[in-house]
């Protein structure tokens, strides 16, 4: 009987014992850490934004983990060339970018919620890592979820999961500064001054 030749897939890791459980491991660490915030929402007085940017973020990003997958599994020509390197250096990035999250989270304390709003006794926030952009939270899911994409092993995963995070996180800062600018006033301009990148520090 002649076999069929199946087409290449990606030669990522993530399928492959023990590095699946590695991978899991690290996952669902990571979503144990950040599901504690997911109900943590602001209550009492507070100035909301009506701009349904916590929806437009959470399509962005679910959005970009499907197609991301989807390129996983279908599009082998797109494998990166070097599976193990990637799969460790996904894995590295997950860990960081949990780290600097929680970093963040510490740092702001019980203002950071996952619902935009300034309290009326919120102050500016510039120290640790708020002193190197000003949404470091942001820019620690941003590395985690890019983390998966590297792993994922396939440049067509890792720029469809990296474009559709950065237009979510573009929409979501640009709708919070505006409510943080409105209702912080004078105090946020001067931070903003001091601290010139959002996201990325030395690009944006």
């Amino acid at each position: 009987m002649i076999s069929v030749p199946r087409p290449p897939m990606s030669p990522s890791l993530i399928d492959t014992p023990p590095y699946t459980y590695v991978f899991y491991a690290v996952f669902f660490g990571w979503f144990l850490v950040n599901s504690r915030l997911l109900g943590r929402e602001r209550s009492g007085d507070v100035r909301r934004e009506r701009r349904h940017s916590k929806r437009v973020l959470w399509a962005a990003t679910t959005g970009g983990l499907v197609v991301a997958l989807g390129c996983h599994y279908l599009i082998g020509w797109a494998a990166m060339a070097a599976p193990e390197l990637a799969f460790w250096t996904g894995i590295g990035l997950l860990i960081a970018g949990a780290i600097i999250r929680e970093y963040a989270v510490r740092t702001l304390g019980r203002f950071f919620t996952v619902d935009l709003g300034v309290d009326t006794d919120q102050p500016v926030v510039d120290e640790g890592p708020y002193a190197w952009v000003r949404h470091p939270g942001y820019l620690g899911s941003f590395v985690s979820h890019a983390g998966i994409g590297v792993v994922l092993a396939n440049w067509l995963s890792f720029t469809a999961l990296t474009l559709s995070l950065l237009a979510g996180y573009w929409y979501r800062i640009r709708v919070e500064e505006d409510l943080l600018r409105t209702e912080l006033g004078a105090a946020y301009e001067a931070y903003a001054e001091r601290t010139p990148y959002r996201l990325v520090p030395g690009l944006w």
